[in-house]
């Protein structure tokens, strides 16, 4: 960091990792698409709710998935984007910033957390799909970043 700026912190998974979900989206897309289609041309009305509840559910989930990010906004405030919500933090809300503890896993409950100070946890779920060799490396860079958006006095 150079002296008098303000510490950038910018969080995302891997390329492969979003490349990877987006794919996974549009061919699951396709395949409930059909699904619907055939449905429909048979005359399968109910059939054609469940499908289409169901495709917007997992596409929107997938979607949030590949969007997952932590980031600071030009006012100096960290945004943490996850799947199911997205906060927006200032610095005096954070207490602490932890490292994970154990190997990678792959359903990504290692992951860097912050320590609020109500006493609630943060997963950062951006950092949950990195690759296994490098997690504790890239992880305790990630921390690092975060630990100096922290201590920076804004």
């Amino acid at each position: 960091m150079r002296p008098g700026l303000e510490p950038a912190v910018s969080i995302r998974p891997p390329l492969w990792s979003r490349v990877l979900l987006a794919a996974i989206a549009a061919v699951g897309g396709l395949i409930l698409t059909g699904g619907i289609g055939i449905s429909v041309a048979r005359g399968h009305g109910t059939a054609v709710l469940v499908l289409a509840a169901f495709a917007s559910l997992w596409l929107t989930m997938l979607i949030r998935s590949v969007r997952t990010a932590v980031f600071t906004t030009a006012d100096g405030r960290l945004v943490v984007r996850n799947v199911g919500r997205t906060r927006t933090l200032d610095r005096s809300q954070v207490a602490e910033v932890r490292l994970p503890t154990g190997p990678a896993d792959v359903l990504g409950g290692n992951v860097l957390r912050l320590v609020l100070t109500d006493g609630k946890v943060v997963r950062l779920e951006a950092t949950s799909r990195w690759p296994v060799g490098a997690h504790r490396r890239i992880a305790a860079a990630r921390g690092q970043d975060l630990r100096e958006w922290l201590d920076h006095p804004g």
